[in-house]
């Protein structure tokens, strides 16, 4: 986590905006490539990262990332994601190709944590 990555009472409309924005302040700080964006959106066209319990965690298809950082937004309002209200927090997930273990336990314990 960075403090410069957590964005509190973010105002946006779409999962699109959201996930854009978060992925500009991650390149801009030189974690990630340019392709970060792209490979993200590539990967909610398969299947979303909203968990049951309405919070979102959108990773890259493909490993971009100089350094691996989860970058935090609470938003402002819920927004919609096709037929899904999305709640207010979202974590982007950027992880260096080494790194890569732990995203099954990273899952597990903030699905388990956050439901309920």
């Amino acid at each position: 986590f960075d403090k410069d990555l957590y964005f509190p009472q973010l105002e946006i409309n779409s999962r699109e905006e959201a996930i854009e924005f978060l992925c500009e302040k991650v390149v801009k700080k030189g974690y990630a490539s340019e392709e970060l964006f792209a490979n993200t959106l590539e990967r909610e066209k398969i299947a979303s990262t909203i968990f049951a319990n309405q919070i979102a965690m959108p990773h890259p298809m493909r490993v971009c990332a100089y350094k691996t950082v989860v970058v935090v937004a609470s938003l402002k309002k819920s927004c919609v994601l096709g037929n899904v209200k999305m709640q207010k927090l979202i974590f982007l997930l950027v992880v260096r190709g080494g790194d890569m273990k732990y995203m099954n336990s990273f899952f597990d314990l903030t699905s388990k944590t956050c439901v309920g």
